[in-house]
C-alpha cells in the first residue's frame, strides 16, 4: 500500500488493489478491465433480465457490472473526500466481504481521511443504513463472545 494517495482502486472480493489509471475515466478503465477479463457486458446484461425482469431498465455499464455483478468495492479518491461505492444486494446479492472492508479501512487511514466514510459499505437498497464505526465494532465484539460462550460449552460437554 506504498504510493496510493490520491488513487482511486477497485477492491475485489479477495480485498486485492486494481489501480485505476489516472489517465483514464472510471468507466474507460473498466470497459479495458472487463474486456481483459473475457466477460461479455450485453450477455450478462441479458442474464440479469431473464432472472429478474424487473431490473431490466437498470443502467449496466461496465463500472456497474464490477461493483454490483463481481462484487468489486469502488474507491474514487479523485475529489476532496473519496467517494467509496459498494455492490447494490438487491442486484446480485453481493455483499461487502471482510477483506474488501479491511483494504478500505486501510487505504483511508494511509490517506488519512475520515472513518466514517466507512459508512457507504453499508447500503441497503440505495439508501444509507444507520450505522457507525464504534456500532460495528461493538457487533464484532457481541459476536465474539457468543462464539466463546458456545465453544465453553462444547468444551465442558465434551468433558463429560
Amino acid at each position: 500500500m506504498n504510493d496510493i494517495e490520491g488513487l482511486s482502486f477497485f477492491v475485489d472480493v479477495d480485498g486485492n488493489l486494481i489501480k485505476i489509471n489516472n489517465n483514464s475515466s472510471i468507466e474507460e478503465f473498466s470497459k479495458n478491465y472487463v474486456e481483459k477479463l473475457g466477460i461479455d457486458l450485453k450477455e450478462i446484461y441479458s442474464k440479469i433480465q431473464s432472472i429478474n425482469p424487473k431490473y431490466e431498465n437498470i443502467n449496466l455499464n461496465y463500472t456497474n457490472l464490477l461493483i454490483d455483478i463481481l462484487g468489486y468495492v469502488l474507491y474514487n479518491n479523485r475529489g476532496v473526500i473519496p467517494h467509496i461505492i459498494a455492490p447494490e444486494q438487491n442486484i446480485n446479492s453481493r455483499e461487502v466481504s471482510f477483506k474488501q472492508f479491511d483494504t478500505i479501512s486501510r487505504l483511508l487511514i494511509k490517506n488519512k481521511q475520515p472513518e466514517y466514510l466507512l459508512c457507504e459499505l453499508f447500503l441497503t437498497d440505495g439508501k444509507y443504513e444507520k450505522i457507525t464505526i464504534n456500532e460495528i465494532i461493538d457487533e464484532i465484539n457481541e459476536t465474539q463472545k457468543k462464539e466463546d460462550t458456545h465453544f465453553k460449552k462444547l468444551a465442558l460437554t465434551n468433558r463429560k
